[in-house]
């Protein structure tokens, strides 16, 4: 038995529920072991088992997992298996406390969980001794573990910037409401210019104030829900489909982002609602992608920042899906046809250039016009790659008939306002167009009016594209809001006049304004292409008042390039 002082003894056994003494080297128990019952009396282990001392202590332990543990607990506790090795191993190792902690179960089907721990030492005859103190933690382990399982549902259900629910949550508490009503997707017009201007701080004080204003503005006890997906999303939800009290709470949630932009010293905060029905029997992801589709239209709205979803737009949304589906295959397949629309010079009818235009064409001949996947792929982001895509064939192609000794004419590129995001883009560039071997005056990039003039970022990239040695070509010129102060304002070597303009010629005030805005061009030294002419009238006059270049489908209609490339004529 271990000499322990007798008040460190009881020191060391207070609180335990049951202790003995075990001669590790013989592997034996040579007194009764007592466990102290909750009521405050006592029982014998030993006899509880079928055992009575002396006994081995292997023997007990064995006896004991297999009585007073379950099999699964006895797999998750490894130590069971051959306690007496363990603390042998333990004390030639020089430790002297060996401790584990495992679930029982007690007489009475009760559940307990076991601190057990062993106080190894030799006495002067060289055994080496355990003392096994073991005590009842099952009270600490439930508060530790109910510690545990809200610390998880904290981090697993709560946002940490609005310290409100976030969508696992919301998902969760909708599913156990299980009745209908309406989900509603929330985000905020160009958000990104807070983080960018204010900072990410007061980007998130911004979030953390959406979201009171949305939970001010719904009735939770009423069955109202919200949610923070991420950056500016949130989804909400509204246990009714009358359009009346939706509409209701949104204008007030909106009332209060004007209120939230004021205090905060930040851009006003526009939010844009799409809204959808949802029943018990509807994947919650589909109801919110629904609602997403209804705010993207919503922000095509003039007078009203919410939209309702229109089950007219499911077709729209598979094709969507059928278009993003496809994009790696049409590109391996080289489905993507680059066609041409020629440029010619009214004076002469000479060929002077032409605008890479796509079709993209399936196996099956199936032609899918630009239409229908140019703004999917801008939507989700594959315009930029589909854009080099279209550059490095064209780039390759004048390189083809290059070598052809082709009379080779500018075959411009249109760019989408997204690719000219990316700040590396011009690089990229030029970079393809020196590893192919072609010119880049051959290569004149086409940028949008509206998208030239409305963001200073782009304008920079711009900049950097005429740098670099590339043509700028102002395109759409009159399709939107038009000002002939832009013409001045970046280096534009061409101006291409929409066909909302043409259209105008014979028209009084049309051709005074073209007349003018030709003229003008002119002067700032831009070359002055005109878009969409289809007839002789059109024709005479754009040429008598000095436009240098016509397309449209008076002189050809789009062309695929086994069509085009008899137009090219031979060096001499």
């Amino acid at each position: 038995m271990l000499s322990y002082d007798s008040q460190f003894r009881l020191a060391i056994l207070s609180n335990a529920i049951s202790y003995y003494d075990i001669n590790l080297s013989k592997d034996i128990i040579e007194t009764d072991i007592l466990h102290k019952k909750p009521d405050g009396s006592t029982s014998s282990s030993l006899e509880r088992i079928g055992m009575t001392y002396p006994c081995k202590f292997s023997d007990f332990i064995n006896k004991w997992v297999s009585t007073m543990v379950s099999k699964e607990n006895q797999e998750k506790y490894p130590f069971l298996e051959d306690v007496r090795k363990t603390l042998l191993d333990y004390y030639n190792e020089g430790k002297r406390e060996y401790i584990v902690n495992y679930w029982a179960d007690t007489d009475n089907g009760r559940r307990i969980y076991l601190n057990q721990s062993f106080l190894l030492t030799k006495d002067d005859n060289g055994d080496i001794w355990a003392l096994s103190i073991v005590k009842d933690h099952t009270s600490i382990q439930i508060n530790e573990e109910e510690i545990r399982r809200k610390e998880l549902e904290q981090y697993a259900y709560y946002d940490p910037i609005t310290k409100g629910h976030n969508y696992i949550k919301f998902k969760a508490n909708l599913k156990k409401k299980h009745i209908p009503g309406s989900i509603i997707s929330l985000d905020i017009h160009s958000f990104k210019i807070i983080n960018s201007v204010c900072g990410i701080i007061k980007g998130d004080q911004v979030i953390e104030a959406i979201w009171k204003s949305i939970s001010n503005a719904l009735e939770f006890d009423s069955g109202d829900l919200a949610g923070h997906i991420n950056a500016d999303h949130f989804i909400i939800f509204i246990p009714t489909e009358d359009e009346e009290i939706i509409i209701r709470k949104l204008k007030n949630i909106t009332l209060a982002l004007n209120i939230v932009s004021a205090e905060l010293e930040v851009p006003q905060l526009i939010p844009y609602f799409g809204i959808s029905k949802w029943n018990p029997n509807k994947r919650i992801e589909l109801a919110y992608s629904e609602s997403v589709v209804a705010k993207h239209n919503a922000k095509i709205l003039q007078n009203i920042n919410y939209a309702f979803f229109d089950e007219a737009d499911t077709e729209r949304l598979i094709k969507e899906k059928a278009v993003v589906d496809g994009f790696e295959t049409a590109l391996l397949k080289k489905e993507f046809k680059i066609w041409y629309q020629p440029k010619y010079n009214p004076s002469d009818g000479e060929l002077v250039g032409a605008e890479a235009l796509v079709r993209w064409q399936k196996e099956d001949g199936t032609i899918i016009p630009p239409g229908d996947f140019i703004p999917v792929f801008e939507k989700n982001g594959m315009i930029r790659t589909f854009d080099e895509y279209i550059f490095t064939n064209v780039c390759r192609q004048q390189k083809t008939w290059k070598e052809q000794n082709k009379v080779l004419v500018p075959v411009s590129i249109n760019l989408s306002r997204i690719s000219l995001y990316y700040k590396n883009i011009v690089t990229e560039y030029k970079k393809i167009s020196e590893d192919i071997g072609i010119e880049k005056d051959l290569l004149p990039i086409e940028i949008t009016e509206t998208a030239a003039v409305t963001n200073n970022e782009i304008k920079d990239i711009a900049e950097a594209f005429y740098d670099a040695g590339f043509r700028l070509h102002m395109d759409d010129f009159g399709s939107g809001y038009s000002s002939l102060a832009t013409l001045n304002i970046m280096h534009f070597d061409t101006l291409k006049i929409d066909k909302s303009l043409i259209d105008y010629i014979g028209n009084y005030g049309g051709d005074r304004l073209l007349e003018h805005t030709i003229l003008l061009a002119k002067d700032l030294g831009m070359h002055v292409t005109a878009e969409g002419v289809e007839n002789t009238n059109q024709v005479t006059f754009l040429k008598n008042i000095g436009c240098d270049s016509i397309q449209g489908y008076f002189y050809s209609k789009p062309l695929p390039l086994d069509k085009f490339e008899p137009l090219l004529r031979d060096k001499k």
